[in-house]
């Protein structure tokens, strides 16, 4: 499963590297487990993310990209299959749509 948003971020090595960043801040982990993500890494079966972090990881991109940032409404919009499948890869190509379809803010997703 791959969701469908515009890739410009997720193709962006220091956008991946940011993400990565913020994905070991709230999950607790160290730079061992942060070189080992991938764009392909599975959020929950992979990097192994619970609800808990999962609404820090939503709460950190909001405070880093703005209102805009809006991960829990794009886990809303997914299937469970989706959610369970959900790649890095995926949340950097959300970040994307959000730059893309509500650039105007003046903050912009590196």
């Amino acid at each position: 499963m791959t969701v469908n948003y515009p890739r410009a971020v997720a193709d962006d090595q220091q956008s991946f590297l940011e993400l990565v960043a913020i994905l070991a801040a709230v999950s607790g982990e160290g730079s061992a487990w942060a070189n080992a993500v991938t764009p392909d890494s599975q959020l929950e079966r992979d990097l192994r993310m619970e609800s808990v972090e999962l609404a820090a990881l939503g709460d950190a991109l909001r405070a880093r990209y703005g209102a805009r940032v809006d991960l829990e409404a794009f886990f809303a919009g997914l299937e469970i299959e989706e959610l369970i499948e959900l790649k890095v890869a995926d949340v950097l190509a959300y970040l994307a749509s959000r730059q893309t379809s509500e650039g105007s803010t003046g903050r912009t997703c590196r």
